[in-house]
């Protein structure tokens, strides 16, 4: 009974590796709002 991965799957996984690229690539509080966004889009998973 396998169901196919809900839409917010492939979001988390494009948080999980944009984050550290962003923060390593943009030495600015940009990282920060991402870095929060990310928090609002986990809570509800």
């Amino acid at each position: 009974m396998s169901l196919p991965l809900p839409p917010i799957a492939p979001y988390c996984v494009l948080w999980i590796v944009a984050i550290p690229i962003g923060a390593m690539a943009t030495p600015q509080p940009l990282w920060l709002v991402a870095n929060v966004m990310n928090g609002f889009i986990a809570v509800p998973t």
